[in-house]
């Protein structure tokens, strides 16, 4: 199974915008937008491509440049540049050189539009209305703590409008040409070069109606006059060649579909030059002017200018934008099925093409092109996103925009998720019936319907019932009345998004203020800056896009981890904890689906450095490193050499353990579940070689049998390390190596290892020890214990891992890692543990397993000098979590963290810990009195002032780990020969187990080790 594209792919791409044809037709200028991820922001310069074909070059090196215009020459072409502050004009020699400044504004300029004569340059500006001359800085700072007066509903604090300018190109002359309390739109020359013609809401009632009617002003300035309808909804505005009528892309009133007007400037009825069609974009001028091409619904179509019927331009791709015309030719940035845009010349008369370049890489899920009939004939075309090999009917979102919207990364996520996406344009008639479609072909689920749109679009369809399950309104249309909405804001129940720029949510605000006083469940969301998003908000907002969908549209989805609040919460946790640095990681399985993978990191990954903890940091994995072992020898139970109950003396006749008898008995079985009776923790260091694993086992003559092999259960590092040499003796390689061979590699992971040596080629964390954490002096545990304690790893190769143990034994790309019936074994009973130990209840084959209220997990956890790790899978869920951190005292963090992302993403929470009963309860502890020992701590038993106590002492290799190697604890009794004592470094109750084998021998269980009693 490939791996599908995310959300988060959205970033590396290349999308070509905005060309501009030279005007003998030889050449594009254009912009390529890309991403700079570490800046946080778009990247955007010009290039240039010869349009009967050659290399794309790029033209300027800034970071901003954007709107090229070419000169009526060719000899220049205008631009804007941001560059150490707002957007100014530039020009650029066309044959070559630096570009050079042509404004200086205070506030910027906006897009440069050549006179006929080419020696001037139109562009609205944003203006400071209230700003004295040359001093809009210290005009705004004075204003900013005084008293706002609000008369209009679109009012503005900052008082900045935005009006037309025109500079003169050989003096750098500039003159602001319209003022008043209102916006306008973008110019457009008269092509004598005396008038500017521009849309505007100029009217004192328009924050009311809406009303955005089309202007025309003396170039040299003036009082503008208003052109045709009062009550026209006007954006994109163009003249005739022979200058006789505007061109005007317009609605009837407020929410209302577009059209494409002849307007003529001295009066009289404007003519629908679409016959009710559609119309975006603005309308250029093609065949020497008696036609305009325009774009109807992703379409580019054409009509002439006098009337007539409208035709489309054959074109191959779906959807085209930004067309442009000069010299007979028309490039346009064409979107393919797989394609998220490329520069295309193309004969508007015959559809014959060219692709000019090639920036983009192809994207899954091919759009499918849809044309449906409506019930009154009208024929509506959309196009879908959906994996074919999910079965439906599916969740759907029917996304209303106007024209390419940079939501290919988002679409092909839902996709991915199982859903069908339908998008049709925002002006489409009827665009339910498509829907309805959709479910009648068993497509779609009539009960998970959600909507996305600009907010007019999606309040016309959420206000007239309760069809749809889940709403996401992105903000409102350009040129749309913001005063729309209220008017009806109160008629929809369905649970709503609202994603908008926080400097102009004035109508959202209120809109979301309106459901959630009914009761609505909805959301909003404002980012900074407005529309212009950078490249993290648009993340953020298809995130949450995606998560409100699931949530409402497709209920019996399991919820997916959020990470902003994961981070949020793993910080909080960590530094409530004192614990330096830690990496959480979140995997949800989701069959026939793409998994969701969410990793966060917190702190430093070293004290005494500083250095950053990130995701992609390594930390010891410690004895989670027994699961991956017990995993090896289920490889080799699976390919038939190996039997878990037959002697592991068949497999190492050479094997001499402390007791003979126990030596032919012992079984990789009693290995994997800790029941072998060997004593445990044995870190004998032979050395670096490849052989020191070997040299352990040959020395485990020398360590004492703990109890006989299946008489009780005893934590047991050794039994681990000599389960490795069975792997070692029956692959004729070392630990390490079949560790890579049959799981590192087959899962594809990059970092995970197990020498130092390694883990120096990566970001790798040191542990920390102590209340007040300090690194500790030691990397690791020695290369002898391997198969014990020694891989190192992150967050998401951990969950790798885990993975096999969701899907039965299958890599991501459906490789057969383990066997289906060895994933089983892994998670099913092998061995009780004492009542009341945790990690768990009983054991596996490698796992510990848990009754979490009636849900079966399996777990482990890991430590090494100053590091733990903790592991939690539920099968029943598909959920793994797994928590790497650099301190040995972050079991309180764990315990925390990990309830809470089961409980949230789960709805089960782990069962207390053990705890002194409310009650205290009387016990005899006489009988327990005396000295307790085994490798590596001897236990003591005592009388203290106020009851039993107990003493432990570390010894052997593990004192030197040790700041106290003594500590002691007071016993306190839950029942008989049970009790519980406080653990200040874990700040938990520790369980304390006393017993006696049906051979008379006593043991005390603590610390989930059997300690035998010698005295």
């Amino acid at each position: 199974m490939t791996r599908r594209l995310r959300i988060d792919d959205l970033t590396p791409s290349a999308v070509p915008e905005r060309p501009a044809l030279s005007p003998d037709g030889a050449h594009v200028a254009y912009v390529l937008r890309t991403v700079d991820t570490e800046a946080d922001r778009d990247v955007r310069r010009l290039w240039r491509v010869p349009t009967r074909g050659g290399a794309p070059e790029r033209l300027t090196a800034g970071w901003a440049d954007t709107a090229p215009a070419w000169s009526p020459d060719g000899g220049r072409v205008a631009f804007l540049r941001a560059q150490d502050g707002p957007a100014q004009v530039w020009l650029l020699p066309a044959a070559g050189g630096e570009p050079t400044p042509l404004t200086a504004l205070p506030l910027g300029a906006g897009e440069p539009v050549w006179s006929p004569d080419g020696t001037r340059i139109a562009f609205t500006a944003p203006v400071d209305r209230h700003a004295e001359p040359d001093r809009d800085d210290r005009a705004r700072s004075r204003r900013a703590a005084a008293p706002a007066v609000v008369d209009r509903l679109d009012h503005r604090a900052d008082g900045v409008r935005a009006h037309l300018h025109v500079v003169d190109v050989p003096t750098g002359g500039c003159r602001r040409i319209t003022d008043g309390d209102w916006h306008a739109g973008r110019p457009s020359w008269s092509p004598d070069g005396t008038a500017l013609a521009f849309a505007a809401a100029t009217a004192p009632d328009a924050d009311l109606t809406g009303h955005v009617p089309v202007h025309v002003v003396a170039a040299a300035g003036g009082v503008p006059a208003r052109v045709g309808p009062a009550d026209l909804v006007a954006g994109h505005v163009a003249w005739t060649a022979d200058g006789t009528a505007l061109l005007v892309v317009a609605a009837p009133g407020p929410g209302g579909p577009t059209r494409l007007l002849r307007v003529p400037p001295a009066g009289g009825p404007p003519a629908d030059l679409v016959a009710g069609g559609g119309a975006g974009a603005p309308p250029v001028l093609v065949d020497d002017g008696r036609a305009v091409l325009f774009r109807d619904r992703g379409r580019l179509c054409s009509v002439p200018v006098d009337g007539g019927t409208p035709r489309p331009v054959p074109t191959a791709g779906l959807v085209v934008s930004d067309p442009a015309v000069a010299g007979g030719r028309v490039v346009v940035v064409r979107r393919t099925p797989t394609s998220r845009g490329e520069l295309v010349c193309l004969d508007p008369a015959t559809g014959a093409e060219a692709v000019l370049t090639d920036h983009g890489a192809p994207v899954p899920f091919p759009e499918e092109e849809r044309e449906f009939t409506a019930s009154d004939g009208t024929a509506v075309h959309g196009r879908l996103v959906r994996d074919p090999s999910f079965p439906g009917p599916r969740p759907v979102l029917l996304d209303l925009h106007d024209g390419p919207h940079d939501a290919e990364a988002l679409h092909r996520e839902l996709a991915a998720r199982g859903w069908v996406v339908l998008l049709l344009d925002a002006d489409a008639r009827h665009p339910l019936e498509p829907l309805d479609r959709l479910i009648a072909e068993g497509l779609v689920d009539p009960a998970r319907q959600a909507v996305a749109g600009h907010g007019s679009t999606a309040h016309r369809l959420t206000g007239q019932g309760d069809r749809f399950a889940a709403a996401v309104v992105d903000g409102l249309r350009p040129g749309r009345a913001p005063g729309g909405p209220l008017r009806e804001r109160d008629h929809g129940r369905t649970p709503t998004l609202f994603l908008h720029g926080a400097e102009d949510a004035h109508v959202t605000r209120q809109w979301h203020a309106a459901l959630r006083a009914r009761g609505v469940p909805t959301r909003l969301v404002l980012y900074p800056g407005g529309a212009g998003f950078p490249p993290s908000h648009r993340l953020d907002h298809h995130r949450r896009l995606v998560d409100w969908v699931e949530r409402h549209a497709a209920p019996t989805a399991a919820p997916r981890p959020d990470p902003d609040h994961w981070r949020r919460r793993l910080a909080a946790l960590a530094r409530l904890h004192d614990v330096p640095g830690a990496v959480l990681g979140v995997l949800r399985v989701r069959p026939g689906g793409e998994d969701d993978l969410v990793e966060v990191a917190h702190g430093v990954l070293n004290l005494a450095t500083g250095v950053p903890t990130t995701t992609d940091s390594l930390f010891q994995i410690g004895s989670i490193t027994k699961v991956w072992t017990a995993a090896l020898v289920l490889r080799l139970v699976d390919e038939g050499l190996l039997d878990l109950d037959a002697p592991v003396v068949d497999v190492l006749p050479e094997l001499r353990l402390a007791d003979p008898e126990v030596t032919k008995r012992v079984t990789a079985r009693h290995l994997l579940t800790h029941t072998s009776g060997i004593d445990g923790d044995v870190f004998t260091d032979t050395g670096r070689g490849d052989d020191c694993v070997a040299e352990y086992v040959a020395r485990l003559g020398e360590v004492a049998q703990n109890h006989p092999p299946g008489a009780t259960w005893s934590y047991c590092n050794s039994g681990f390390v000599l389960a490795g040499r069975v792997v070692e003796q029956l692959t004729g390689g070392t630990w390490d190596a079949a560790l890579r061979e049959l799981l590192i590699t087959p899962l594809g992971l990059r970092a995970t290892g197990t020498l130092p040596e390694e883990a120096l080629l990566h970001r790798a964390a040191v542990g920390h020890t102590g209340t007040r954490p300090e690194p500790v002096p030691v990397w690791g545990l020695p290369r002898s214990v391997g198969p014990a304690g020694l891989i190192h790893s992150t967050a998401a190769e951990v969950l790798a891992f885990a993975r096999l143990h969701l899907t039965g034994g299958l890599a991501p790309d459906g490789t057969r890692v383990l066997g289906e019936s060895a994933v089983a074994a892994m998670a099913a009973r092998q061995a009780e543990l004492p009542a009341g130990h945790l990690p768990g209840e009983s054991m596996g084959l490698g796992w510990f397993r848990t009754d979490w209220h009636g849900r079966a997990l399996v777990c482990h956890d890991g430590n090494t000098p100053g590091q733990s790790a903790y592991l939690r899978v539920l099968p029943d869920a598909g959920l793994a979590v797994v928590l790497l951190t650099n301190s040995d005292g972050s079991q309180p963090l764990a315990e925390q963290l990990l309830g809470e992302v089961f409980a949230e993403l789960a709805g089960v929470t782990p069962p207390p810990g053990p705890r002194p009963p409310d009650e205290p309860v009387t016990a005899d502890a006489r009988p327990h009195l005396g000295t307790y020992e085994r490798a590596g701590q001897r236990i003591e038993v005592l009388v203290g002032e106020a009851g039993p106590r107990l003493r432990t002492t570390a010894t052997g290799p593990l004192a030197e780990l040790e700041d106290d190697p003594v500590q002691e604890y007071d016993l306190v009794a839950v029942g008989r020969d049970r009790y519980v004592v406080w653990e200040p470094r874990w700040r938990a109750w520790v369980p304390v187990t006393f017993h006696r084998l049906p051979t008379g021998e006593r043991y005390v269980h603590v610390g989930v080790r059997a300690t035998p009693k010698v005295g």
